[in-house]
């Protein structure tokens, strides 16, 4: 029998001997003689042990998970973006006697995980701590923010398939949460220093985090956002005294992170992660992304 040959045959009998009844196929499937220099066993068993997942690198990611999820099976969950807001280009001018109109966060969707017709809200809080580029932030990272939300948009479907229209523009579909007037009135009234170069503003903003209210409950799905995309940041909607309907786009193009949170108490899981021995018998397993939950086996 050729190498191949070999090595199909040790598949074939490591399946067979996962089932203690005969197969569909049938046990005459691999003739007598094939079963040279083997032994078959099906008496052994198999143990496996449900842990919490490590903590990883979320600083890296192309995009990230955003929103909240109630799971009967493993409990409720949550994902928060950090990110540091940075200048379009160094010495910004507004024009003269900037007024403010609004202040808007937007955030490209790149896809949803769930119920696609479930409801949303979230709130926008301001991040009081450097976001350092050379620093690796995890997903249980979290840093310092003011109390009192500056931003909130709540019980809402995000719609992935529609463009939006602003200012006559047609944009692809996008989260946008208008944020309030006294920080929006902050970028165009005081010192003009702070648009100097990204240090000065960062002085000035050290960035924003999105996170899901859960007051009202968890959702039942969570929006996948692409913070790096030319149509994401903070705009500011202003007028002059020589123009209306100006617009300056705030990129977030510095540190971001992902930052999750999960709960499994009285949910089937908490059972498996506070007994020390597996049940013997049992056929569950579990998983979950965001860095949740891994089965050891």
């Amino acid at each position: 029998m050729t190498r191949s040959g070999w090595i199909l045959l040790l598949l074939m009998m490591l399946a067979a001997a996962a089932c203690r009844k005969p197969t569909l196929i049938g046990d005459d499937l691999i003739p007598p003689d094939d079963y040279l220099y083997s032994e078959r066993q099906d008496t052994f068993s198999v143990f496996t042990t449900v842990l919490r997942d490590d903590s990883a690198v979320t600083s890296n990611n192309l995009f990230f998970p955003l929103g909240s999820l109630d799971e009967e099976e493993v409990g409720r969950s949550t994902a928060s973006l950090y990110m540091q807001v940075n200048l379009p280009t160094n010495n910004l001018f507004l024009g003269n006697n900037p007024v403010l109109d609004s202040l808007v966060l937007v955030l490209d969707y790149a896809g949803l995980y769930g119920d696609s017709m479930a409801q949303h809200s979230f709130n926008v809080y301001k991040v009081i701590e450097p976001l350092y580029a050379s620093k690796l932030y995890y997903s249980d990272s979290k840093v310092l923010t003011l109390p009192a939300a500056i931003g909130r948009k709540a019980n809402f479907v995000p719609n992935l398939k529609d463009s939006v229209t602003v200012l006559g523009n047609t944009m692809p579909p996008q989260l946008r949460i208008r944020l309030t007037d006294q920080l929006g009135t902050e970028f165009t009234e005081g010192d003009t220093l702070k648009f100097l170069n990204d240090t000065t503003f960062t002085n000035f903003l050290n960035g924003l985090v999105v996170q899901p209210d859960t007051s009202g409950g968890h959702s039942s799905s969570m929006i996948i956002v692409n913070p790096y995309d030319a149509n994401s940041g903070l705009t500011l909607y202003y007028h002059t005294d020589d123009a209306d309907s100006l617009t300056a786009k705030f990129p977030f193009s510095g540190p971001k992170f992902g930052s999750y949170t999960h709960d499994y108490s009285g949910t089937p899981v908490w059972n498996y992660l506070t007994t020390d021995a597996p049940a013997a018998g049992d056929s569950v397993l579990f998983m979950q992304g965001l860095q949740g939950l891994k089965t050891k086996v």
